[in-house]
């Protein structure tokens, strides 16, 4: 019985290649064909395709008789495709979840910057008199609170609105707390002196348009 070792040193000496020059030729070191030729240990399934070619020998040919080689590759096959039946199942979640992961890390990014920075932003639209008072909604409600210390109760006349507004506030009992407090287009007016978890009722009024009115 010629074995796989035989078959190789014989087939790389008729081809006049030492194994040097065969292992330069295989990407392998001297060594490691050494150690084919000596039956110490076999070449993976990859390398026996290219020594096939390389020495012009079937493949059939060159494993008939290596029962134990044979195994050992069918071993390799199976953990091979073992470990592509493991990748396709573990990356697709892997990266779902590294999607799922992102998406709420920027929840939280979002949230966050909701608490330390807090913004309302309300459109107004003014269709009567200048000298009308409008009430100003915020999600709905006819009043506003400060309620946390973030709000540095700040009112910005959008720049977009390109006209002046006159404001006013209220408390919850209704007394005019600030009066007629001209902010123009652009700008912002900071009111001091009102208090964090309070009720304002705010009031506004211009001329005729849209208006985009903002507390921060």
């Amino acid at each position: 019985m010629t074995t796989i070792a035989e078959k190789i040193k014989s087939r790389r000496i008729d081809k006049d290649l030492t194994q040097q020059a065969f292992a330069d030729l295989l990407n392998v070191s001297r060594s490691t064909v050494s150690n084919w030729e000596t039956n110490r240990n076999y070449p993976d399934l990859d390398t026996l395709v290219k020594i096939s070619d390389l020495l012009d020998i079937s493949l059939d040919n060159l494993l008939r008789e290596e029962e134990k080689m044979v195994n050992e590759i069918t071993n390799e096959v199976k953990k091979s495709s073992k470990r592509k039946w493991i990748l396709r199942v573990v990356v697709p979640l892997f990266i779902l979840s590294l999607v799922i992961t992102t998406h709420f890390v920027i929840q939280d990014v979002s949230a966050v910057r909701d608490v330390l920075f807090p913004k309302e932003m309300v459109l107004v639209e003014v269709d009567n008199e200048a000298s009308q008072w409008n009430t100003i909604y915020v999600e709905d409600k006819d009043y506003f609170i400060f309620n946390t210390i973030f709000w540095d109760k700040e009112i910005i006349n959008d720049g977009n609105n390109e006209k002046n507004i006159i404001f006013r506030v209220k408390d919850s009992k209704g007394s005019i707390v600030k009066d007629n407090i001209e902010i123009p287009s652009g700008t912002s007016i900071i009111l001091k002196e009102l208090e964090r978890g309070e009720k304002y009722f705010f009031e506004m009024k211009g001329a005729a348009g849209r208006y985009f009115i903002s507390f921060s």
